[in-house]
């Protein structure tokens, strides 16, 4: 019995090598049933809803017939037997028929020294191969280290089942921790307070004399007017003007005779001021046909090849003049972020030129309106001031911010635009 004893020592050794119980419990049944030349081996929990945990040979126990009935009565008869125990034939688990065929079978408890068992090996011998006191003794002793490697798999398993809640419970609190939102949206760089360049009067774009960029200074042509049609006015009005003067030269020498005439004098005088004053207005326009720059700074014009030859009515922007070491940011933030932004709001502003380099800014004003960005997304303009000094910010550059928003999750940050996503092809 030393050898049978040392076989199952050696094979309770290695169930705790297992990396989980389930394997655990179907070698030592197989084990079991090969060192006792055993038709099945069961391994059964004393407590809980699953009784038959294994059985040898890979068969799958039912747990409600009348098998299963009868095991969960033998859990309720032996729950604090401590020692193998010889079923009588008359327990027969099969069928209450045939007892004189009955198969021999072994009850052996499996738990802590001095406790009551928490599982049972139910080892099944053909009716012809009976128990004896030796091998009873021999798996006695043989069931505290069996039922240890069992309890170290279970105990990993738990401890593995603990360690990822505690990983799901951190994870979940990580995902709850407050943090500021942060927005990224598209900017450029434009001046700060530029001179608007406005169209003076309703007329057609000849020509510009300046470009995108270039520094012009006080009384730089900008550009200039198709003038054919103020002369043409200009030759009619001079006209009517000495046509309405000889009419009141006629009307002061019909006066002498013709107190008729004498009436109209006056009338006519007024008629020729009139006609004076166009010719001064027409005159006036042709002077400021070609417009000169009001102050010093740098020429801003989206686009120059759609001003030439368009007609311009007056107050229509045409230009701006800026000075190229004063600009801001304008920042073209999505509708569903601007409720995210306050003024003053920190920002980080990356230029498409030096993309790894960060320019600190703040927000001082946001927009009400909503426009449709380059990307044709419905935007709200947000502007900010530069908190550092940069002399290589030009008006015109374009980038990214990104904006420390107001407080919230860390989930909400990293899941809030899928939700818009979903929410928005869902329809609610």
């Amino acid at each position: 019995m030393n050898n049978l004893f040392y076989k199952l020592a050696q094979n309770a050794s290695e169930l705790s090598g297992k990396d989980s119980f389930k394997k655990a419990a179907t070698t030592l049944v197989n084990q079991i049933t090969s060192e006792f030349s055993a038709a099945k081996t069961m391994l059964i929990a004393i407590k809980g809803r699953k009784k038959i945990l294994s059985v040898s040979g890979g068969l799958k126990a039912s747990e409600d017939n009348q098998f299963a009935n009868i095991i969960n009565n033998l859990c309720k008869q032996f729950a604090e037997t401590k020692e193998p125990v010889i079923l009588n034939k008359e327990i027969h688990l099969k069928t209450k028929k045939e007892n004189r065929s009955a198969p021999s079978m072994l009850w052996v408890p499996l738990g802590r020294k001095g406790k009551n068992p928490t599982y049972s090996l139910l080892i099944e011998r053909k009716s012809d191969y009976t128990w004896n006191k030796e091998e009873t003794e021999t798996i006695l002793e043989a069931a505290p280290l069996i039922f240890a490697s069992l309890f170290a798999c279970r105990k990993k398993k738990f401890f593995v089942k603990k360690r990822a809640l505690w990983l799901a419970c951190a994870f979940i609190l990580f995902l709850m921790m407050p943090i500021p939102s942060n927005i990224t949206a598209p900017i450029q760089v434009v001046p700060k307070n530029p001179y608007y360049v406005f169209a003076p009067f309703d007329g057609i774009i000849k020509d510009i004399k300046v470009t995108a960029g270039q520094t012009v200074k006080a009384g730089d042509e900008l550009f200039s007017y198709d003038t054919d049609i103020l002369e043409k006015k200009k030759d009619e009005a001079i006209l009517a003007v000495a046509s309405e003067r000889a009419e009141l030269v006629r009307l002061e020498a019909a006066s002498y005779t013709d107190d008729q005439a004498g009436a109209k004098i006056p009338e006519q005088k007024i008629l020729v001021k009139r006609k004076e004053s166009e010719v001064k207005f027409i005159e006036s326009l042709l002077q400021i046909s070609l417009f000169k720059s009001p102050s010093d700074g740098t020429v801003i014009l989206d686009d120059p090849d759609a001003l030439i030859g368009a007609y311009m009515r007056t107050g229509e922007l045409i230009l701006r003049i800026a000075n190229p070491t004063s600009t801001e940011i304008r920042i073209t933030t999505p509708v569903n972020d601007i409720g995210l932004i306050n003024e003053g709001s920190k920002a980080v502003i990356r230029l498409d030129s030096a993309p790894f380099s960060g320019i600190k800014a703040k927000v001082t004003k946001i927009g009400f309106d909503v426009t449709l960005s380059e990307q044709q997304i419905p935007s709200v303009a947000v502007k900010a001031e530069w908190l550092e000094k940069n002399d290589k910010i030009m008006p015109g550059q374009r980038g990214t911010a990104s904006i420390k928003g107001i407080r919230t999750y860390l989930w909400m940050q990293l899941f809030r635009k899928p939700l818009i996503t979903l929410k928005t092809f869902l329809g609610i």
